[in-house]
């Protein structure tokens, strides 16, 4: 392990406490950040940082500790004898989508720019431009509009498709297939602050009472813990009960799911979307 200063254009300075790590089948060592202690351009504060970062370090001695392993908690006992560390956002939910999505290639896309806006949008969800402005205070530097608007943009259908999967193996990994058997099925509405239509954008009944914009609609799956399974995307002006069995009939080819019950509001409830579900095979509870 070892401090790093890092000097911005801004003329700030910013403090971390890194790791060498090799990647598997990779021959040059990279850096893993522990800890971002912040950034200033007092030149104490900083000085104090330097510090903190070098006491830290040698708490850890010479023990190689992950940080994955360092938040572990397994009983109640783990409880009573942590130490007490002022870790971070970004370093809490790097390692969490390090986990999730750490071996996850996706072509074009820059993984690391991927988990600092997953990042961002867990801490503090705001726009694209407030994103940008406020990404220092957390650690995470030079996410500029621009960044964020290349990596939406290569965020394409194969890329979305392939990040749907990583949720749905994780989701099962973490509760298993038996806690996955009930799916809860709804659909919202999110509009856009301007009023021209494209293929999905479309003028329709609005949930959040801004008719007058256009909006497309989201239909969303989750599991009976509120564990993401899967959504989907209609047009704005899309029927609600015409979502439920294209979205269910995806799902199921997708995963292979052969034995679940789907629970949905009396908006799905239709003489067509019940001879559906039959047909299909789905169990349901339906308002």
């Amino acid at each position: 392990m070892y401090v790093r200063l890092r000097k911005n254009k801004t003329g700030t300075t910013t403090v971390y406490l890194l790791e060498s790590i090799r990647p598997e089948g990779k021959l040059n060592s990279t850096s893993k950040v522990i800890k971002c202690f912040g950034s200033s351009s007092n030149q104490a504060v900083v000085e104090q940082w330097k510090k903190d970062a070098l006491s830290l370090k040698l708490s850890f001695g010479q023990q190689k500790i992950s940080s994955r392993d360092f938040l572990k908690i397994q009983k109640s006992e783990d409880i009573k004898n942590c130490t007490v560390q002022k870790l971070g956002v970004k370093f809490l939910y790097q390692n969490i989508f390090d986990d999730a999505f750490g071996k996850m290639k996706l072509k074009n896309i820059n993984m690391q720019l991927l988990s600092d806006l997953v990042t961002m949008r867990i801490a503090q969800p705001v726009s694209k431009l407030r994103t940008s402005n406020l990404s220092n205070q957390y650690g995470i530097e030079n996410i500029t509009p621009n960044k964020i608007y290349k990596l939406m943009d290569n965020l394409d259908d194969d890329a979305i498709e392939s990040i749907k999967k990583h949720v749905w193996n994780n989701s099962k990994k973490l509760l298993g297939t038996e806690a996955i058997k009930i799916m809860f099925y709804d659909l919202t509405t999110i509009y856009f602050e301007a009023n021209s239509r494209s293929e999905l954008k479309e003028f329709g009944y609005s949930k959040d009472g801004k008719s007058q914009h256009v909006q497309i609609s989201l239909a969303l799956i989750v599991s009976q813990d509120g564990i993401p399974i899967g959504y989907e995307i209609f047009k704005g002006n899309s029927f609600e009960g015409a979502t439920l069995i294209p979205t269910l009939n995806k799902l199921k080819s997708q995963y292979k799911i052969e034995d679940v019950t789907v629970v949905a509001d009396s908006a799905m409830l239709s003489e067509a979307n019940i001879e559906a579900l039959i047909e299909n095979g789905f169990k349901f509870i339906v308002a």
